[in-house]
């Protein structure tokens, strides 16, 4: 806390905070709900981070 009573957040210069929440959610207890209805499509968090990971290593 500053001499004023405010909190210091230490956030970093780059943050992507959806990336945060989904994994978040992905290992925390909601896995199968639904992160993203495209259509007649549900994306659970769990599906959801497991694209990402696979986009960020290039498809393996």
């Amino acid at each position: 806390m500053d001499s004023q009573g405010f909190y210091k957040l230490d956030i970093p210069e780059k943050l992507n905070m959806a990336r945060l929440i989904v994994d978040f959610w992905a290992k925390h207890g909601r896995p199968q709900d639904v992160a993203i209805y495209d259509e007649d499509r549900k994306i659970t968090y769990q599906k959801l981070k497991d694209l990402t990971d696979r986009c960020a290593k290039g498809g393996e």
